[in-house]
């Protein structure tokens, strides 16, 4: 079954409550799904709530139902965060946010790295991207996809998290991401293409952050956050 997204929220509900699908989300489901009144539609906030409602009216951008079950999802554990340099190419880094939403992140962060090649970022298409893999791998919280302007400002606002480099020139016998999945806490950093610079390696060296290898080979940065999103320990295979 589809899962949909209940836009602005405002408190969890409860059986008999109403729920209402706005805009995009109502267009696909009356327009796209052809779901009608007297269906049976699942949506969730975001936060951790999950309802399946019957449709109760259909009309334009809108479409309303009310609630036959509700149940409460807590937000995933450990809570994995993965910052990640600037990608050159649009279509690769929403490949890494779709794919890292699918594996159970809690957060991506989007920072400007010395070797970033390219400056802006689409922030509206990457949470765009999130809440379509949010969907599709019928999540219930909607993860954060944030922007910062560099590396440092990623270190110095995310203290209190367990801090792990996916560094490509460490020896692959050294740590595995896999072996910190015990805190509940972790932020994974990966570097742009073309890797860390001095200066960004010297800012590392002077915060308590753990370095790891993720194997023998170079990975595309895409590749890494999949790898790292993989191991942290949200999903079994």
């Amino acid at each position: 079954m589809n899962l949909f997204y209940i836009e602005h929220n405002t408190g969890s509900l409860n059986k008999s409550d109403e729920f209402t699908l706005v805009g995009q989300e109502a267009i696909h489901a009356s327009k796209v799904l052809r779901i009608k009144k007297g269906n049976s539609i699942m949506a969730t906030d975001g936060q951790g709530n999950l309802y399946k409602g019957e449709v109760v009216s259909v009309s334009g951008n809108s479409l309303r139902a009310i609630i036959e079950e509700n149940s409460f999802q807590h937000s995933p554990v450990p809570e994995i965060s993965i910052a990640i340099g600037n990608i050159k190419k649009r279509d690769r880094l929403e490949f890494a946010v779709e794919k890292a939403v699918e594996l159970g992140v809690s957060k991506i962060i989007i920072y400007h790295a010395g070797n970033s090649e390219k400056k802006n970022v689409r922030l509206d298409r990457l949470k765009a991207t999130a809440l379509a893999a949010m969907k599709q791998s019928l999540r219930v919280w909607y993860p954060e996809v944030a922007e910062e302007k560099n590396l440092e400002y990623v270190l110095k606002t995310n203290r209190e998290q367990k801090i792990l480099i996916a560094d490509e020139k460490l020896d692959p016998d050294q740590i595995n991401p896999a072996d910190f999945s015990g805190n509940n806490k972790i932020l994974y950093i990966v570097g742009p293409e073309g890797g860390f610079t001095d200066f960004e390696m010297s800012i590392i060296d002077t915060y308590d952050c753990k370095r790891f290898s993720l194997g023998s080979y170079r990975l595309r940065s895409e590749t890494a956050v999949i790898a790292i999103a993989a191991l942290s320990g949200l999903t079994s295979f």
